[in-house]
Parts: C-alpha cells; sequence; structure tokens
C-alpha cells in the first residue's frame, strides 16, 4: 500500500454552527488538532502538503516577493479532462457538475489550461466522493474533520471529497460546507501546485473568504501555475520536452501493446509523466493504467536512439537511459543534459554495457541493475560485497530468467517480465509480493477493461 499520499484539509470552510455543534470556537482549533494528530504531517513535514503553518492569518499587504510552491510534476499538456466518478449523496447530479465546472473555470480563466468534462473513460484529472476507508489509505474521518485530499499529477490527480460532509454549491448557506471553495483548492494540488505562504492566495493552508459568488485566483497562483504551464502548441502532440522537434512519424507499423504488451522499458520522469518504450516506439501512459497517446516514433521525439535497454529516473527526478555501452543523461522534462550521451564504462564504474533494466527500489533507495540472470545495487564507489545475485532470489518462479523492464512509482517497485509483471517489495532484498503476477496489457496498457496498476 502507499505510505505517501499528498493529502490536504481544509476545515475553515466549516460554518460556525457545525464548528459550535462539535465544541470547536474557530478552524483553527480544529487545522491544529487535524495536523499534529496526522501522522503524514509528522513524518514527512517537507514533502506531505499538510498544514504546517498554524499561524492566524495575517491582514497587512502581501509583499512582492515569491510565496507559492510547486511541487514538481505537473500534466504534459494543457488541454486536460475531468471526470466525476462517483457523485456526492448531499447533492443533485447536476448542481454538483455545475459547481465542479465552476471550481475549474476559476483556473481556466486565468491560466493558459483548457478543462473538459467527459462522463466516462480515462480523463486526467477523477473527482469522487466517498466516506471513510475507501481504498488509498487516506482514510475520511466523518463530520467536521478532514473535508477532502488531492494527488499532485505524479500520483494521478485524484481529488477526493469526504461525502459524510454536508456538502452545497455556494457559501453562506448555515451548516454546510462550500463545495466551490474546496474544490477550487484541491484542484489546484492536481494540477501541482503545493500551499503557498501568501495568506490571500487560493493555495494558502487556510479557506480564503471571497466576495460575490466568484472566486478569482491571486496573483501568487497565476505565478505558480505559470511556473508549471509554459505556452505551447496546443495542436501538436504532448512531447517529452518542448524543446524536442517534431518529425515525421516512422513508415515502419508499430506494434500494437494489447497484442503483445511485452515492454524494453518504462519509466515516469521527474515531471510526472509515464512513459512505456518498445523498439522505435513509445507511449504516454495515464497512471491509472490506460494508454494516453502513441504510439509515436522514438527518435522523432527523444534525445537518443531508439530500441533503448531501459530507462532510470533517479529520486532527483533525473533520468538516465541506456542502450547498448552508452547513456543519456535527461532532466525532469526530458531535456538531454550537456556532454551527452557518454560511455557507461567512463560514467559509472563496474558498470556492464548491455543491461536488461534498472530502477531505484523503494526498499531502500539504491539503483539496482538486472542482466541476464544477475542484479546488484550500485553505489558510485563500485560494486558492494557479495554481489551480483542470482534474480531466483526474487522470484518463486523459477522459469524467471531475465528482467526486461523495471518501475519505481511513488514507494512502489515492480519488475516487468513479458506479459507479466510482479510488484516486489522488502526493505534490503527484494521478494514478490502476494498476487503476483500480473497482465501488463490489463493492468497498464488497459487492454481487457480498465485496472488500476497500483491496487
Amino acid at each position: 500500500s502507499h505510505l505517501y499520499f499528498p493529502s490536504d484539509a481544509i476545515p475553515g470552510v466549516l460554518s460556525g454552527s457545525i464548528l459550535d455543534s462539535i465544541g470547536m470556537p474557530s478552524s483553527h482549533s480544529i487545522l491544529f488538532i487535524l495536523c499534529t494528530l496526522h501522522p503524514l504531517c509528522l513524518s514527512h513535514p517537507s514533502n506531505i502538503p499538510c498544514l504546517e503553518n498554524l499561524q492566524p492569518l495575517r491582514s497587512e499587504t502581501v509583499g512582492r516577493q515569491k510565496r507559492y510552491a510547486v511541487e514538481g510534476s505537473f500534466w504534459g499538456v494543457n488541454q486536460l479532462t475531468y471526470k466525476i466518478s462517483r457523485y456526492s449523496s448531499k447533492m443533485s447530479r447536476a448542481s454538483l457538475e455545475k459547481t465542479i465546472r465552476k471550481a475549474f473555470d476559476v483556473w481556466q480563466d486565468r491560466t493558459i489550461l483548457e478543462f473538459t468534462f467527459k462522463r466516462s473513460g480515462t480523463t486526467h484529472i477523477n473527482i469522487a466522493f466517498y466516506e471513510r476507508a475507501h481504498g488509498d489509505g487516506e482514510n475520511f474521518d466523518g463530520p467536521g474533520g478532514v473535508l477532502a485530499h488531492a494527488f499532485f499529477p505524479r500520483y494521478g490527480g485524484d481529488v477526493h471529497f469526504d461525502d459524510s460532509e454536508p456538502w452545497a454549491p455556494m457559501k453562506g448557506i448555515d451548516g454546510t460546507v462550500d463545495l466551490y471553495m474546496v474544490a477550487t483548492h484541491e484542484i489546484g494540488h492536481a494540477l501541482g501546485l503545493k500551499h503557498s505562504s501568501d495568506p490571500l492566495a487560493i493555495m494558502a493552508e487556510y479557506y480564503q473568504e471571497y466576495t460575490g459568488s466568484l472566486i478569482h485566483l491571486h496573483q501568487d497562483d497565476v505565478l505558480a501555475m505559470s511556473m508549471l504551464y509554459k505556452r505551447r502548441n496546443s495542436s501538436s502532440p504532448s512531447s517529452p520536452s518542448s524543446s524536442i522537434p517534431h518529425s515525421p512519424v516512422s513508415a515502419k507499423t508499430p506494434p500494437d501493446l494489447c497484442r503483445n504488451p511485452a515492454i524494453d522499458a518504462i519509466t515516469v520522469l521527474g515531471n510526472g509523466t509515464m512513459y512505456a518504450f518498445k523498439g522505435d516506439w513509445f507511449w504516454r501512459i495515464h497512471v491509472d493504467g490506460a494508454i494516453e497517446e502513441g504510439p509515436l516514433s522514438i527518435e522523432s521525439y527523444w534525445p537518443f536512439e531508439s530500441d533503448i535497454d531501459d530507462f532510470l529516473t533517479d529520486s532527483d527526478g533525473d533520468s538516465y537511459v541506456f542502450k547498448g555501452s552508452k547513456y543519456w543523461l535527461l532532466n525532469r522534462h526530458g531535456k538531454l543534459q550537456r556532454g551527452y550521451p557518454a560511455e557507461i564504462n567512463r560514467g559509472l564504474s563496474d558498470m556492464p554495457d548491455d543491461i536488461d533494466a534498472a530502477l531505484v527500489f523503494h526498499g531502500d533507495d539504491l539503483p539496482y541493475f538486472f542482466k541476464k540472470d544477475k542484479y546488484w545495487p550500485y553505489k558510485r564507489d563500485g560494486m558492494l560485497r557479495h554481489w551480483p545475485k542470482s534474480i531466483k532470489s526474487i522470484f518463486k518462479d523459477p522459469a524467471v530468467s531475465r528482467i526486461d523492464a523495471a518501475l519505481r512509482f511513488n514507494i512502489e517497485s515492480f519488475l516487468f517480465v513479458g506479459t507479466k509483471y510482479y510488484k516486489v517489495v522488502g526493505s534490503k532484498r527484494m521478494r514478490v509480493a502476494e498476487g503476483y503476477p500480473r497482465s501488463v496489457g490489463d493492468y497498464w496498457f488497459g487492454c481487457d477493461g480498465h485496472r488500476h496498476p497500483f491496487k
């Protein structure tokens, strides 16, 4: 299960009557209890967008210095889709859809993003209302507590609301919670924004009062969005980097991933975008397990050769692409760093050519490399003692003789073998988790219905 789920709470939107009913004199009391008791706030204060700053809101004029904070991941396109997969029991479907649309319009009106509502199918952002436990490890706590939580783009961009709250489409209705304000704030997280230290921003840690019936982004919110989403030609396919030229697609016939889902490599860039590679082709994959774009020619979009051996993204968001005796270093957006490609034997000590797969294992945060029937962890000073080891120590199935691709996503690690994949667990030594292997095509590419690869 995931231990890292960026969560958020804005209990300040609770009306006075609800606060009184639970014996709280102000929203600050609730905020203090939520943040001090929530284990994620205590264990990951720098990474989780909890409520770190519990000081009262300041009323003085905001200075010009930067106060916004971006998480780092963002959607690789400017035209985004959303759906409501689970409706609230507290509002009519029509009223709910209208309110959520208004919340997206707040962001659309002042940014280059465009949002389209879909009733079904794969979307970038999924809106859902749940009560208590709902399968993501971040259980809701009933009325009067945490109202909602959102996932940054690299973790799927979902927005969940606690359906035990008395939701209403607007402010000013006694005994209700203003869904319009909460949704606007949570959508900001789903777009890649953390909390801002500017108390007047939409992304401030506290709920902000707004005049009239419409919410407007503060300049701090606009600046944050401009850092994540640059203006680009929305009519062209979304490439890994806006600096990569668009060349004609190869005349070769691309493979069908549902017919043969075996892949050469799979990775999540530092900006949160997932890609799968096979031969001369690549696909953009939604983290929910579906093909979003592709097949596209590797050499038309990426600054490296096709038919790669593997694609490793490290904990800092830098990516290493391996092929034969060479490797390429890319930044978090897929742009080639100066001085690359380079020879593996010059840049990486004790590293052989022609590796099969690599990943940064979540158990110890070390990069592991796989070649034929062996694997080993890597450190800059070279091979560790007692390594390499046989991959048979990982698998119960003796038929597994080599790894084709590997991926770390959040705090989970996966190994791909032909048309199957395995989740691997362990603090130091890898072992296959219960319930695996599973079908790559069904769970990662949506070939047999829509199945989530991380559930």
